[in-house]
């Protein structure tokens, strides 16, 4: 699915969410149980239950930091908790793979307690991926994916790694390109299909 901007726009944090947000929206199996937008219910959790009512599952403390993203995908049994940067680089920061790594971290232990929650039940037991967003401007070079999933694995040995590119083409369109950590090349994943 292509985005199309009709004005000049700078590839922010925002816009590679919004675009990633856009993509898992189109998904017939994942939801978005949680955003950190710059306004908005920014410290809630969403869950569902068994008849599709949503409820909140669990709130942030102010001060605390907070995932990008949170998607869920019962279909497959996964919650995935993303981060997010406008480039790479600034995603493998050493104060920000700590960062990340700590948020992925307490989130699972969090989300893994609420199994009597009726928002959230049988997901306590769910597969939890660790997803690493950034924005990849036209003309820029493709990075080293394996040396960014390379500084998280040190963090996070448990929990699986994909990597979501949010690319702006030469027209202006955005796209998500997908990385898996064994094969770190485009379209190696296929996670969100």
């Amino acid at each position: 699915m292509a985005v199309r901007s009709q004005i000049p726009y700078r590839m922010t944090e925002e816009v590679v969410r919004w675009r990633f947000e856009l993509q898992l929206r189109s998904s017939k199996d994942w939801w978005i149980a949680f955003t950190n937008p710059t306004a908005g219910p920014w410290k809630r959790l969403m869950g569902r239950n068994n008849a599709g009512l949503e409820g909140e599952v669990y709130r942030f403390p102010r001060d605390d930091d907070r995932p990008d993203v949170v998607a869920v995908c019962d279909a497959r049994k996964i919650v995935m908790i993303v981060e997010a940067k406008d480039t790479a680089p600034r995603l493998g920061a050493t104060d920000q793979v700590r960062k990340s790594s700590e948020v992925v971290t307490s989130l699972t232990t969090a989300l893994a307690a609420l199994g009597s929650h009726p928002f959230w039940g049988s997901r306590s037991k769910y597969n939890v991926v660790a997803g690493l967003l950034w924005g990849r401007p036209f003309p820029d070079e493709a990075i080293d994916v394996a040396s960014l999933f390379a500084l998280y694995r040190k963090q996070l040995r448990d929990v699986p790694l994909v990597g979501f590119e949010t690319r702006q083409k030469a027209d202006g369109n955005l796209s998500i390109e997908e990385f898996a950590e064994k094969t770190p090349r485009p379209g190696a994943s296929s996670l969100l299909v």
